[in-house]
């Protein structure tokens, strides 16, 4: 069967079960022209070229190789075949030099991050001595009280003991304070008067608590 382009007359010489019945869409391989053909269209164009194209050889004319969905010449389709073989060996070099190039960087990443991980792990030398020089003294912690406590207690005590003291003379020697200075007599009285209320709650809590345990 011969099939000829309408667009640019280019002939192909295919088989004549390659058309079927109903027809089917075809692609010409030099000018990309789609058209339909059937195998009636088919068979009348192959008999009308005959008749035109008897002192034509049979090798003059293109051999159709079959696909799925466009005709090519056979020259075309070994031309495309090296290309494709071409494109299918630089893709899968790219594709290699890619994974080495993941591998390689993970490989990288998994060292940091043992690296890291190990370094906070265990410090170096000069960071654990640092740190048992800076450890508190547990032993003498044990032994007994520092100086500092001792000494803020003393303190504490001392001063305590003279408030009390001061209490005790200013409610003992309140005249002589008043004449002294005169501008301290209302604050003594007030004082005093404290003092009084609270020695007369306390006597009343003594009577009260006696009486409850006596009863």
């Amino acid at each position: 069967m011969l099939i000829k382009c309408p667009n640019c007359n280019a002939q192909y010489e295919v088989p004549n079960d390659i058309i079927p019945a109903a027809g089917r869409d075809v692609q010409c391989s030099s000018c990309s022209k789609t058209w339909f053909v059937t195998s009636l269209s088919g068979k009348k164009s192959t008999k009308d070229k005959v008749s035109k194209y008897e002192s034509l050889e049979k090798g003059n004319l293109s051999k159709f190789e079959t696909t799925e969905s466009f005709l090519t010449d056979k020259s075309n389709k070994e031309v495309d075949r090296d290309v494709l073989e071409i494109l299918r060996e630089e893709a899968d070099r790219e594709i290699q030099a890619r994974l080495r190039e993941g591998d390689g960087e993970d490989t990288t990443k998994k060292l940091s991050n043992k690296k890291a991980i190990n370094k906070k792990a265990l410090p170096d030398n000069i960071e654990i001595g640092t740190t048992l020089d800076e450890a508190p003294d547990t032993s003498a912690t044990i032994k007994g009280p520092s100086k500092s406590k001792i000494t803020s207690g003393k303190i504490g005590f001392i001063t305590g003991l003279v408030i009390i003291v001061l209490c005790w003379a200013i409610y003992t020697y309140d005249a002589s304070i008043t004449q002294s200075v005169p501008q301290t007599a209302i604050y003594i009285d007030i004082f005093k008067s404290y003092v009084d209320y609270m020695q007369i709650a306390r006597d009343d809590f003594i009577k009260y608590l006696i009486q409850a345990i006596i009863d």
